[in-house]
């Protein structure tokens, strides 16, 4: 590799070759130098560094040669090129800046633990060389840079910590709606009952001392956050030192380490570093949590005297009903409605497990009927709502039963859903904007009027569970009365008459109804299969990918708006011309609206995120609390659903910042775009004049309001991809809906049977690439403009802004291929269309994952580059497969049937079939998931830990392999997510000595991820990358192209022969790509043609790897016939670890048995039993491993 590297020394004029992989080559300079005055010859340069700079070694024959070996090695993996354009001094300058980073970024100092410890792959000279420089650098009296220089080093360093821009990052998270709530709460918080927001912040009003000492708690908590952002800090620099001492233990004999006294400095100069770090956020956010408190407490003042207001007008209209003789009845037909209501909140408030409700509670009940006409309700607050409230929603709820002449025996719900099915010219219909009135008269809320409704849900339950103990028949009739009532609280959720979605609805039935075995074993499947889903993003590389991907989406929502400004003045413009109505003007502050709502007026957005809570708590908690990025809520609050959350609490809170933010961005910009001066022109007006959500409906009319918030709440699922589908009227819409809705209602069904455990974020991953993939997103959009000019004339563009949106998706998403070809272009097709590698030889980061939906225009852009540059597009399967898994966000769309399949073999042999125990075990295994955090950061500190190995269940000859029992593999799958402890029997032992790591015959690394830990840190998974393994990218091959299981004759051998070719497949390429060619004339193989290259390269790679086949073979027959026992124990154990992996979901070997030539055996067990000695046992399982590789690459190559 470095034959031709040429260094110069500091002055430019002595010229020497340095070959790294030959040791007997002369590593000196050539000429002789003049030593330097305080170097002594007759030492090294370790031992000379005493009272020097660093740099002063520059020209030090020996340490150049260690700096070559240091960049040249797996470190760095410089090319020549780049070490000879370095040359000695800017490698010097280099080693420099990495020890400044080792010593303040956390990540450098963790990588090079990995890289020490790794002696399976780096050479012992390069390791030697890293210990002797870092001593020298330890031992030096300086660097020997300038000020600039070192300042700039340690910024970077600093800066480029992922503990730095990881507590950058969480400013926006710490301190938000939650923390404020939760504070408001505090003050005014009751044994045992949950008072609704609004009534918090009344009563924070009433105790005027409150204000400040709200204020106060929040600044203390912050204050608290700065000492624990020292505290972790001064973990992080701890451990920082510790991994940098390990690392020069490893590689630096008799290393003597730092004294306790340096390890408290450096220590103590993090932790200071760190509490100045979270000071900074803590100053922000006390700021900005402040002014929400004020906005807050500002705007209830309003709305107490509102309410005020409303319950004067409650007890008149009810004082005034009572002066009708017929009126009497029907009061109490209402006031029994409302105990029932009070009772099932005080419940719901105070659980009792089947118990009666507190004597003491229920006089309180009692009590408030009887001041129900009271002008000033001295009762306590029952079931979290107030004297007033239930005064207002009594009310209401006299004034609709008056309206709709509603009978005792009929619920509220069923009648307002019936009334708001006929014309409004019927007499007793009601329409949204009735019910919204009365609601406003009495200045109560949807969200506390939908108590009644949810009071017979409740009653409905209770019904249901008794019935089912009465017969069948009365369990029929009011489980169809049940739904027909779920029905109807549906219909007056999408109208907006109540704040019910149909699954808290379902959940309160459940709730009340008394389950049986059938119903708590339903339940229990549910949640245990949404346990096992939510541990699936429960990994720290999970959040990581989600902030990555939200963060560059705030990119996106940037573009959009740009576009949608420049767009709709060109519209308004042109509509002024020709005469007609245009969409409305977007104002261009909105373009940041979703940016401030993150930094400058975040406070706005916590504001808007509490104002939802108060206003409307089910529709905030579905917004924050059940649509996470978790797809199965089952509403539970068991110590499995707890343990689900307490797994993703990372995940959940970065979700709800950038929800937050979006939910505050699209009401801003709505309200801009009406420009509407009751409302004022942004968010921080709307707030500040007093305004609540519930008065935009007032305000605007026809349920704009609710039009708003909804679009509101879409557009922050939709920023974090979980949007539902339930009103959808598309094809796609609808099939989305479906899935999503058999995925919550049938655990295990779509989520394990079918693989695809995210139908949500798959249909917004789809949605996605379609609305900003160019050409594909236009053409609906085209069409719908057509039609609107040609059947609409009256607007240039639709009113509601769809096509605008279109439009302006489009234009952003062609920015996007445009980067996305400048992105592949960098890296000259020498890498997969996701794949990312920083310098020539470097490793590749794998991108995909944290890439998301851009991934289809990476792809696209990568078709497109090597279309312009004459490179190989990918073959039909490749294109094909490629695209599947980009457009679906995951392997494969489809329905897995394999484990139905298993299951149903397993119970007609009368046990469980290896194909079964993998798939169940596959299944179970994802409880481990979040333990694979604690795995990598294990494997980063001993990378024989980092490594993919096979998991065997194997028999036979103890010499071969150690033994597992009947189960072993199952056990081995279950647990390949914890550590890799040694007694956990991970890693089996061939000849109780080597270890079996897989390998790829292309790379001379085992297949495992490098520095695993940043993995789980940044999101990105790093491989080391070969040079046959770019030009196979470069050529668009797969490597399952050119080496598959049946390109080897003999199955017993695969291992081995994949194990020789990782050693000598990639050294044999590159000494043959500089071959001159006769059956090319002569030519290198850099001198022909693309297509010439891709024929010569293939033939090339299938030659060696026959070759290495042919001489492994020939060593198998030497060895088998030495040792006959041996070897045939070791040919039953490849047997058994080749059959672990399935053919189409089914069993390796039954599906090889069936295509036994003249034999009609269905399983390979019948096709074993009929051997007549060891010799015809061990043939009949090597010629049934040939028939299953043949099959599998047959297979494969079908669906390629």
């Amino acid at each position: 590799m470095a034959d031709s590297i040429l260094l110069k020394d500091s002055s430019g004029e002595v010229v020497s070759p340095m070959n790294l992989l030959d040791q007997s080559t002369d590593l000196t300079l050539g000429a002789e130098k003049k030593p330097l005055l305080k170097i002594d010859p007759t030492k090294d340069y370790v031992q000379n560094v005493e009272g020097m700079s660093f740099m002063d070694l520059k020209d030090d024959s020996q340490f150049q040669t260690d700096l070559l070996y240091f960049f040249n090695g797996n470190r760095y993996n410089y090319s020549e090129d780049e070490l000879v354009e370095f040359g000695p001094e800017g490698l010097a300058e280099k080693f420099v800046e990495h020890m400044r980073f080792q010593d303040t970024n956390e990540a450098t100092a963790i990588k090079d633990l990995y890289y020490a410890k790794d002696n399976r792959n780096n050479s012992t000279q390069e390791l030697a060389a890293f210990g002797r420089l870092m001593s020298a650098w330890d031992g030096s009296e300086d660097a020997g840079t300038s000020l600039g220089t070192a300042v700039g080093d340690y910024a970077a360093g600093i800066l480029s910590a992922p503990s730095t821009w990881t507590s950058l990052v969480a400013l926006p998270f710490t301190l938000g709606a939650g923390t404020v709530a939760s504070q408001l709460a505090k003050q005014t918080a009751k044994k045992g009952v949950q008072l609704q927001l609004r009534k918090v912040l009344s009563s924070v009003i009433a105790k005027k001392t409150a204000v400040e000492v709200l204020k106060k708690n929040v600044t203390a908590t912050t204050i608290k956050g700065v000492a624990a952002g020292a505290a972790v800090e001064g973990v992080l620099g701890y451990g920082q030192i510790e991994t940098q001492e390990a690392t020069r233990d490893q590689v630096i004999e008799n290393y003597v380490g730092k004294s306790a006294g340096d390890k408290a400095l450096a220590v103590g100069f993090q932790s200071a570093f760190g509490g100045t770090l979270a000071g900074f956020g803590s100053w922000m956010n006390v700021k900005q949590a402040n002014k929400a408190i004020d906005t807050l407490l500002g705007q209830q003042k309003i709305i107490d005297s509102r309410q005020t207001a409303g319950a004067t007008n409650a007890v008149a209209a009810l004082k005034n009903k009572l002066k009708n003789p017929q009126a009497d009845k029907r009061m109490q037909n209402v006031l029994t409605r409302i105990v029932k209501m009070t009772n099932m909140l005080e419940k719901k408030a105070i659980p009792t497990d089947g118990k009666a409700l507190d004597p003491t509670r229920v006089a309180e009940g009692n009590k408030m009927l009887t001041e129900i006409f009271a002008k000033e309700p001295k009762t306590n607050i029952i079931g979290g709502l107030s004297g007033k409230t239930i005064q207002g929603i009594t009310a209401a709820a006299s004034d609709i039963v008056d309206k709709l002449d509603i009978s005792p025996d009929e619920r509220i719900s069923s009648a307002i859903a019936r009334a708001l099915s006929k014309p409004s010219s019927d007499p007793t219909s009601i329409t949204t904007g009735e019910m919204t009135d009365i609601l406003n008269k009495y200045a109560i809320t949807r969200e506390e009027f939908s108590n009644v409704f949810l009071a017979e849900l409740s009653e409905a339950g209770r019904t249901l569970g008794q019935a089912a103990q009465v017969s069948k028949a009365f369990k029929k009739s009011e489980k169809l009365e049940a739904q027909k009532l779920l029905n109807d609280i549906t219909v007056m959720g999408k109208v907006g008459v109540s704040t019910i979605d149909d699954i808290l609805a379902q959940q309160t039935v459940d709730a009340a109804s008394k389950s049986n075995v059938g119903t708590m074993l339903y339940k229990g499947l549910q949640e245990v299969d949404a346990a096992r889903i939510a541990f699936m993003t429960s990994q720290l590389a999970t959040t990581a990918r989600n902030v990555g991907f939200s963060v560059a989406r705030l990119g996106v929502d940037f573009s959009d708006q740009v576009f949608k400004t420049i767009l709709s003045a060109g519209t308004v413009s042109i509509g002024k011309l020709i005469g007609k109505e245009t969409v409305p003007y977007t104002p261009a502050r909105n373009t940041f609206s979703m940016l401030r709502g993150m930094t400058t007026d975040k406070d706005m957005a916590l504001v808007s995120r509490v104002m939802l809570e108060a206003d409307m708590p089910a529709v905030y908690k579905k917004l924050f609390r059940d649509t996470t990025r978790v797809e199965v809520a089952t509403g539970a609050d068991n110590w499995l659903a707890k343990t689900s959350r307490a797994v993703n609490i990372a995940n959940s809170a970065t979700d709800h910042v950038f929800k937050q933010a979006a939910f505050y961005a699209s009401i801003d910009r709505q309200l801009a775009e009406l420009a509407d001066p009751r409302l004022g022109y942004n968010f921080k007006e709307f707030a500040e004049s007093g305004r609540t959500f519930l008065d935009l409906d007032a305000i605007l009319g026809d349920g704009k309001g609710s039009e708003l918030l909804d679009r509101a709440g879409r557009d922050a699922l939709d920023f974090t991809f979980q949007k539902g589908y339930e009103d959808a009227d598309t094809v796609f819409g609808k099939s989305a809906n479906f899935v999503i809705n058999l995925n919550r209602k049938l655990p295990f069904v779509v989520s394990g049977l079918g693989g695809m455990p995210f139908p949500r974020y798959v249909a917004n991953h789809m949605e996605f690439i379609h609305d900003y993939m160019p050409i594909i997103g236009t053409a609906k959009g085209l069409a719908e403009g057509t039609a609107k000019l040609v059947y609409d004339p009256k607007f240039l563009f639709s009113k509601d802004k769809g096509q605008m949106e279109r439009w302006s998706k489009q234009l952003t998403g062609a920015s996007m291929l445009l980067g996305a070809y400048h992105l592949r272009a960098s890296q000259g097709g020498e890498t997969g269309f996701s794949d990312f590698k920083y310098s020539e030889n470097g490793d590749v980061s794998k991108m995909a994952p944290i890439l998301g939906a851009f991934n289809g225009h990476m792809l696209v852009a990568d078709a497109i580059y090597r279309y312009n540059n004459d490179l190989p597009l990918p073959s039909g399967g490749k294109l094909l497969s490629d695209s599947l898994e980009v457009l679906t966000g995951m392997n494969t769309l489809g329905f897995n049937t394999g484990l139905v399949e298993a299951l149903y073999a397993s119970f007609q042999k009368g046990e469980y079939t290896d194909v079964a125990k993998r798939k169940l075990a596959d299944i179970i295994s994802t409880g481990t998931y979040p333990l694979a955090i604690a795995k990598d950061f294990l494997g980063q500190y001993d990378p024989e830990k980092s490594y993919t190995w096979y998991n065997p269940d194997v028999q036979g000859d103890g010499n071969i392999f150690t033994e597992l029992q009947t189960w072993g593999e199952f056990k081995s799958r279950v647990s390949k997510n914890i550590p890799q402890y040694d007694w956990l029997n991970h890693a089996r032992n061939l000849n109780s000595a080597d270890s079996l790591p897989r390998y790829s015959p292309f790379n001379s690394r085992p297949i495992g991820t490098v520095n695993p830990a940043m993995k789980q840190i940044i999101g990105i998974d790093v491989r080391k990358q070969s040079s046959i393994q770019e030009e196979i990218a470069r050529l668009n091959l797969r490597e399952w192209d050119l080496y598959r299981n049946s390109t080897v004759p003999n199955p017993t051998t695969r291992y081995v022969i994949e194990k020789r070719l990782s050693s000598s497949l990639n050294e044999s390429w590159l000494r043959h790509r500089d071959t001159r060619l006769s059956n090319y004339e002569g030519k290198t193989y850099d001198e022909l043609a693309t297509n010439q290259q891709q024929a010569e390269f293939t033939r090339f790679i299938k030659k060696e790897i026959q070759e290495v086949a042919k001489s492994t073979d020939e060593d198998w027959k030497t060895y088998s016939a030495a040792a006959p026992k041996s070897a045939a124990g070791y040919i039953r154990n490849m047997f058994m670890i080749q059959g672990k992996q399935d053919i189409d979901g089914k069993p390796r070997y039954d599906v090889a048995a069936q295509l036994v030539p003249g034999g009609e055996f269905n399983t390979a067990e019948e096709y074993l039993s009929e051997s007549i000695s060891l010799t015809d046992e061990i043939k009949r399982r090597q010629f049934l491993m040939l028939l299953a590789d043949r099959e599998e690459d047959k297979v494969e190559g079908n669906k390629n």
